[in-house]
């Protein structure tokens, strides 16, 4: 894995879940397998979208639209994940200072369900769980966009997105 996605090197798993006296429930638990982290419970319909599976869609749509991997990080142990393309649209010369804005295609995940998976255009950098949030606000805000929840059709729709972006 690219130097770049060292922190997004790693996979969740679906584990069942067991009452204490070995009863089966229909439950099972999103985990961290590196680490045996738990991030959430899930029922048996639920599908696990890989760190793996975002940094190939990222990088079909880097390629695509030449547009540079600006960061990419794990917030909360993993339970949510971001990968950020520099967009070449600015701003510039605003104000007194001629300041610039800079623009950035953001990928956001999280595997214990708090957000769906969503893609958008944000003026912000993340780097920490504030504005990991001001992000996916701003990218709900902005109307239509690519977003799912981890169920089964949504997993075929991003593979046929990450296809018709120049994805395998």
């Amino acid at each position: 894995m690219e130097n770049q996605f060292q922190s997004l090197d790693w996979t969740v798993e679906k584990r069942p879940l067991q009452l204490a006296d070995g009863t089966e429930t229909p439950f099972y638990a999103v985990v961290r397998s590196d680490n045996d982290d738990v991030f959430a419970s899930v029922k048996k319909g639920y599908t696990l979208f890989q760190n793996s599976q975002m940094i190939n869609l990222v990088n079909a749509v880097s390629s695509h639209a030449n547009a540079p991997v600006h960061r990419a990080g794990v917030l909360d142990g993993g339970r949510k994940v971001f990968v950020q393309l520099k967009s070449p649209m600015q701003i510039n010369g605003i104000g007194e200072n001629n300041d610039r804005v800079d623009f950035y295609t953001t990928c956001i995940n999280s595997h214990d369900g708090t957000t769906a998976l969503s893609w958008g255009n944000s003026s912000l950098t993340i780097s920490c769980s504030n504005t990991f949030f001001q992000t996916v606000k701003r990218l709900k805000d902005q109307g239509p966009r690519l977003d799912c929840r981890k169920a089964p059709s949504s997993t075929r729709r991003w593979n046929r997105d990450s296809v018709l972006c120049g994805g395998s």
